[in-house]
């Protein structure tokens, strides 16, 4: 991350991205992929605003789906809506098992 890009990111960045972590059980809630040793998976901001570190504006994934979402710039509502369907599902899939 370069210097100017983590002045954006809270002090306490590690702890929430460690939270959101847990809270999404390691899996990318675009694609549903598992955390594995090389497979980096990313804290997302939904709002793309680095310093908006609320819950609701924060989800996991995947690099492969964090590259598609960032290359497509600012993500507009769909997207968002697409993601919080993907979420709603995720949970629904975890209390299956």
């Amino acid at each position: 991350m370069k210097e100017i890009t983590k002045k954006l990111y809270p002090k306490n960045w590690k702890d929430i991205s460690l939270k959101i972590r847990k809270r999404y059980h390691h899996r990318c809630q675009r694609c549903f992929t598992e955390s594995k040793p090389k497979w980096v998976l990313t804290v997302h901001h939904l709002n793309m605003n680095p310093a908006d570190c609320c819950l609701s504006n924060l989800v996991l994934l995947c690099q492969k789906c964090h590259l598609h979402i960032q290359s497509k710039g600012r993500m507009d509502m769909n997207n968002f809506y697409k993601i919080l369907d993907m979420q709603e599902e995720n949970r629904r899939k975890q209390l299956e098992l």
